[in-house]
């Protein structure tokens, strides 16, 4: 409920440019309770008492992205809603734009034109998969099972016909009053201004940091494709009698990557799999596979069990 209050205020806050977090409505019981928990309602109307969305898909081009936020209209919003992702969703373009300090690309019958960065990104999805930065970006918001009333929607529409106007001025009140807390700095994150600016204003602020931390591996697909390829390796390893937690083993490029294919993992080549798992370093228990410095044997990965030590010898994978 809190967090849901910090998405609403937080279009309210004159901060930077690019220092505002994305919030992802998630329903993480889609299972138990069925998809209408109603993010998609949560979200639009949270932006509706702020002039309304510019409305993108997940897997829209970014120039046509930069359109719409540049036209007219989108110049108008303060507010971005990407309803019901479905599947992965990663995009350097989209982590570039939550965070940039502008956003440029071609406005119609203008030609090259920018805007700067205040908007405030809403995301949707029953069971998200995010890139790492992406996830970084995100605070995650669980909406429960509905209350189902049958003239919410009525009431809706006359809250913000009739009320409108008293909700800023509440929230703006409440923006602009000394903070409540002080964020500690265990629990600060990149989004530091933020968090004094939004975060100080609740009583439990210090909580409300510490769970958006710890829920983002929820939803970090790079994290989870990590440790797929960190299993895969363990099991080489005690297949050929090795104790994967004590042992220092060289494996082969090659070698890891036939064994990764017949787990069914999608690489088309050994150099795809390497660029890869460039990117995932340091990432669960990947952090224990390294790039071996030694030529002699050909190009190999390096493993070094978590109990190992300086000490102990390297075999080779056969």
């Amino acid at each position: 409920r809190d967090l849901m209050l910090a998405a609403l205020f937080t279009p309210a806050w004159g901060g930077p440019p690019g220092t505002r977090p994305a919030f992802l409505f998630m329903n993480s019981m889609a299972s138990q309770i069925g998809v209408g928990a109603g993010k998609s309602t949560t979200a639009s109307i949270m932006a509706k008492v702020w002039g309304g969305f510019v409305s993108i898909r997940g897997d829209d081009q970014w120039s046509e992205v930069t359109k719409r936020l540049l036209s007219d209209d989108g110049l108008s919003k303060r507010c971005v809603l990407i309803d019901n992702i479905k599947g992965a969703l990663s995009s350097s373009q989209l982590e570039s734009g939550i965070t940039s300090t502008d956003i440029d690309g071609h406005r119609m019958y203008h030609g090259q034109a920018r805007r700067r960065n205040t908007l405030v990104w809403y995301l949707t999805a029953n069971t998200p998969d995010l890139s790492r930065d992406l996830a970084d970006r995100c605070v995650l918001i669980h909406v429960g099972k509905p209350k189902h009333a049958s003239d919410f929607a009525e009431w809706a529409e006359w809250f913000m016909q009739n009320r409108r106007g008293a909700l800023i001025a509440d929230i703006m009140a409440l923006m602009r009053g000394p903070a409540k807390c002080e964020i500690e700095s265990g629990n600060k994150d990149r989004w530091s201004l933020w968090q004094q600016a939004v975060l100080s204003r609740f009583e439990n602020g210090n909580k409300l940091a510490k769970i958006i931390q710890t829920r983002r591996p929820e939803v970090d697909a790079d994290l989870d494709q990590a440790n797929e390829i960190a299993d895969v390796v363990k099991t080489m390893l005690t297949k050929s009698g090795f104790d994967w937690e004590e042992s220092v083993v060289a494996i082969g490029k090659s070698d890891l990557f036939h064994q990764i294919k017949d787990y069914g993992m999608a690489f088309r080549s050994s150099n795809g799999l390497t660029r890869k798992l460039h990117q995932l370093k340091g990432m669960g228990d990947l952090k224990f596979l390294s790039e071996s410095r030694s030529r002699s044997s050909g190009r190999q990965w390096l493993w070094r069990g978590p109990k190992s030590s300086k000490m102990t010898p390297t075999m080779t994978l056969r």
